[in-house]
């Protein structure tokens, strides 16, 4: 059977349930976060499959970590240009 992902990855899917046991959050509290659009999701019956990028994806929106571009002709927080 052929691997239907471009890259060769396999595949990982979550439910609603899993995802809060991953998070350690309500399962109340992702189903409305998946019904929002806050975390993308795929609607089957009556439960949400999340896959593992998707996952990832909501957690990298919600990090606390920035990237941080350093460029000499950047602006500064006042909006000069630095020299």
């Amino acid at each position: 059977m052929k691997n239907p992902t471009p890259d060769g990855a396999r595949l990982r899917f979550y439910t609603s349930l899993e995802v809060a046991e991953i998070l350690k959050m309500h399962p109340q509290v992702i189903t409305r976060k998946l019904q929002a659009g806050e975390i993308g999701g795929y609607k089957l019956g009556k439960d949400w499959r999340i896959s593992e990028a998707q996952l990832f994806e909501f957690l990298a929106r919600h990090s606390n970590e920035r990237d941080v571009i350093t460029n000499k002709n950047s602006t500064t927080r006042s909006g000069a240009e630095s020299s």
